[in-house]
């Protein structure tokens, strides 16, 4: 019923920070850390890692019933670690 779309950026090598930065380039993709880094002249903020939540989509019979909250609020648990990870087929890890 509902759908979260997640973009997983960051951990930018140093190489590609600094031939961004020496062509005065602004790189498509990884948003938050490309513009962070600028904004607050942190030049080491793009090697850290991070979700971006892109949309929430909710059906749209069920709209305002909460589904999209908590497809956010598992989402947030999942990130902190609190939500187990299954098996995948044959014992390896999923």
């Amino acid at each position: 019923l509902a759908v979260v779309q997640v973009a997983l950026e960051g951990r930018i090598p140093g190489a590609a920070r600094a031939q961004a930065e020496g062509r005065g380039l602004n790189p498509a993709g990884d948003l938050i850390p490309w513009t962070v880094s600028a904004q607050f002249l942190d030049k080491d903020f793009p090697t850290l890692y991070g979700a971006r939540v892109v949309r929430v989509a909710v059906h749209p019979d069920v709209t305002g019933m909460g589904y999209g909250s908590e497809a956010l609020r598992q989402l947030c648990a999942y990130y902190r670690g609190e939500v187990p990870r299954g098996e995948a087929p044959h014992g390896k890890e999923a």
